[in-house]
Protein backbone atom coordinates (compact mmCIF):
# COMPACT_ATOMS: atom_id res chain seq x y z
CA UNK A 1 0.00 0.00 0.00
CA UNK A 2 1.17 3.49 -0.71
CA UNK A 3 0.23 7.07 -0.07
CA UNK A 4 -1.67 8.83 -2.82
CA UNK A 5 0.09 10.87 -5.44
CA UNK A 6 -1.83 13.12 -7.80
CA UNK A 7 -1.26 10.72 -10.70
CA UNK A 8 -2.81 7.65 -9.07
CA UNK A 9 -5.97 8.97 -7.38
CA UNK A 10 -9.12 8.67 -9.45
CA UNK A 11 -12.85 8.66 -8.90
CA UNK A 12 -13.85 5.14 -7.88
CA UNK A 13 -10.54 4.28 -6.19
CA UNK A 14 -10.73 2.61 -2.77
CA UNK A 15 -8.87 4.29 0.11
CA UNK A 16 -8.43 4.19 3.87
CA UNK A 17 -8.45 7.38 5.96
CA UNK A 18 -5.53 8.39 8.18
CA UNK A 19 -6.49 8.27 11.87
CA UNK A 20 -5.54 10.78 14.54
CA UNK A 21 -3.12 8.92 16.80
CA UNK A 22 -0.38 9.57 19.30
CA UNK A 23 2.30 9.84 16.63
CA UNK A 24 1.89 6.39 15.06
CA UNK A 25 0.81 6.26 11.42
CA UNK A 26 -2.51 4.38 11.39
CA UNK A 27 -5.33 4.13 8.87
CA UNK A 28 -9.00 3.16 9.18
CA UNK A 29 -10.13 -0.43 8.80
CA UNK A 30 -13.09 0.77 6.76
CA UNK A 31 -12.63 1.22 3.04
CA UNK A 32 -13.96 4.42 1.44
CA UNK A 33 -14.51 5.30 -2.21
CA UNK A 34 -13.27 8.47 -3.93
CA UNK A 35 -16.32 10.22 -5.42
CA UNK A 36 -14.67 13.45 -6.64
CA UNK A 37 -11.17 14.80 -7.25
CA UNK A 38 -10.58 18.55 -6.94
CA UNK A 39 -7.41 19.45 -8.84
CA UNK A 40 -5.55 22.59 -7.74
CA UNK A 41 -6.00 25.75 -9.78
CA UNK A 42 -2.67 27.09 -8.60
CA UNK A 43 0.66 25.33 -8.46
CA UNK A 44 1.04 25.67 -4.68
CA UNK A 45 -2.48 24.39 -3.88
CA UNK A 46 -3.25 20.79 -2.91
CA UNK A 47 -5.52 18.27 -4.60
CA UNK A 48 -8.56 17.40 -2.47
CA UNK A 49 -10.81 14.33 -2.55
CA UNK A 50 -14.46 13.76 -1.65
CA UNK A 51 -15.32 10.29 -0.34
CA UNK A 52 -18.27 8.01 0.22
CA UNK A 53 -18.40 5.89 3.36
CA UNK A 54 -18.60 2.06 3.18
CA UNK A 55 -22.42 2.29 2.93
CA UNK A 56 -22.12 4.54 -0.13
CA UNK A 57 -23.20 7.73 1.65
CA UNK A 58 -21.25 10.89 0.74
CA UNK A 59 -19.01 12.33 3.44
CA UNK A 60 -19.09 16.06 4.16
CA UNK A 61 -15.32 16.46 4.63
CA UNK A 62 -12.72 16.90 1.93
CA UNK A 63 -9.43 15.03 2.29
CA UNK A 64 -5.99 15.86 0.95
CA UNK A 65 -3.65 13.23 -0.41
CA UNK A 66 -1.70 12.92 2.85
CA UNK A 67 -4.88 11.82 4.64
CA UNK A 68 -5.50 8.83 2.37
CA UNK A 69 -4.00 5.44 1.59
CA UNK A 70 -4.74 3.77 -1.76
CA UNK A 71 -6.05 0.23 -1.53
CA UNK A 72 -4.99 -2.07 -4.39
CA UNK A 73 -7.99 -3.38 -6.31
CA UNK A 74 -7.29 -7.00 -5.30
CA UNK A 75 -7.50 -6.23 -1.53
CA UNK A 76 -10.47 -7.34 0.55
CA UNK A 77 -12.59 -4.33 1.47
CA UNK A 78 -13.38 -5.17 5.07
CA UNK A 79 -10.88 -6.45 7.57
CA UNK A 80 -12.63 -9.05 9.71
CA UNK A 81 -12.34 -8.27 13.39
CA UNK A 82 -13.18 -10.83 16.00
CA UNK A 83 -16.69 -10.31 17.31
CA UNK A 84 -16.49 -8.51 20.64
CA UNK A 85 -19.42 -8.97 22.98
CA UNK A 86 -19.93 -6.43 25.75
CA UNK A 87 -21.55 -7.36 29.04
CA UNK A 88 -24.64 -5.33 29.81
CA UNK A 89 -25.00 -6.80 33.30
CA UNK A 90 -24.41 -9.84 35.43
CA UNK A 91 -27.86 -11.33 36.06
CA UNK A 92 -27.15 -13.92 38.75
CA UNK A 93 -24.58 -16.44 39.94
CA UNK A 94 -25.17 -20.03 38.84
CA UNK A 95 -23.63 -23.36 39.79
CA UNK A 96 -23.36 -25.76 36.82
CA UNK A 97 -21.96 -29.23 37.49
CA UNK A 98 -20.17 -27.88 40.56
CA UNK A 99 -18.49 -25.09 38.57
CA UNK A 100 -19.09 -21.42 39.35
CA UNK A 101 -20.80 -19.50 36.51
CA UNK A 102 -22.69 -16.25 36.04
CA UNK A 103 -25.72 -15.63 33.88
CA UNK A 104 -24.72 -12.74 31.61
CA UNK A 105 -26.90 -10.25 29.76
CA UNK A 106 -25.15 -8.94 26.64
CA UNK A 107 -25.31 -5.35 25.46
CA UNK A 108 -27.74 -4.88 22.53
CA UNK A 109 -29.21 -8.39 22.98
CA UNK A 110 -32.54 -9.36 24.56
CA UNK A 111 -32.78 -11.32 27.82
CA UNK A 112 -33.64 -14.43 25.79
CA UNK A 113 -30.02 -14.35 24.53
CA UNK A 114 -28.49 -14.45 28.04
CA UNK A 115 -25.75 -17.03 28.49
CA UNK A 116 -23.98 -18.64 31.43
CA UNK A 117 -20.25 -18.03 31.46
CA UNK A 118 -17.65 -19.63 33.75
CA UNK A 119 -16.54 -17.35 36.56
CA UNK A 120 -12.88 -18.19 35.80
CA UNK A 121 -13.18 -16.73 32.30
CA UNK A 122 -15.10 -13.69 33.50
CA UNK A 123 -12.40 -13.06 36.11
CA UNK A 124 -9.91 -12.80 33.24
CA UNK A 125 -12.14 -10.51 31.17
CA UNK A 126 -14.00 -8.36 33.73
CA UNK A 127 -12.57 -8.99 37.22
CA UNK A 128 -13.84 -5.72 38.73
CA UNK A 129 -17.41 -6.41 37.61
CA UNK A 130 -17.32 -9.86 39.22
CA UNK A 131 -15.81 -8.55 42.46
CA UNK A 132 -18.35 -5.72 42.66
CA UNK A 133 -21.28 -8.06 41.96
CA UNK A 134 -20.16 -10.59 44.57
CA UNK A 135 -19.69 -7.86 47.17
CA UNK A 136 -22.95 -6.00 46.38
CA UNK A 137 -25.07 -9.18 46.28
CA UNK A 138 -23.24 -10.97 49.10
CA UNK A 139 -22.54 -14.04 46.95
CA UNK A 140 -21.54 -17.18 48.85
CA UNK A 141 -20.36 -20.17 46.83
CA UNK A 142 -20.84 -23.65 48.31
CA UNK A 143 -20.08 -27.06 46.86
CA UNK A 144 -23.68 -27.79 45.79
CA UNK A 145 -25.35 -24.35 45.82
CA UNK A 146 -24.85 -20.62 45.63
CA UNK A 147 -26.50 -18.04 47.88
CA UNK A 148 -26.86 -14.36 47.05
CA UNK A 149 -29.05 -11.31 47.64
CA UNK A 150 -30.91 -10.46 44.39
Amino acid sequence: MKHLTPADAHVGDKVRIKLETDGALKFSREVYTITAVYKPRKQYSATYYKLANPRGQPMADKFNRNDLLVIPSDTKENVKEPVKYVISKLVKPVLKNGIQHFEVRWKNYPASENTTEPKTQLMKDVPKAIEQYEKLHEVKWFKNKVEYQP
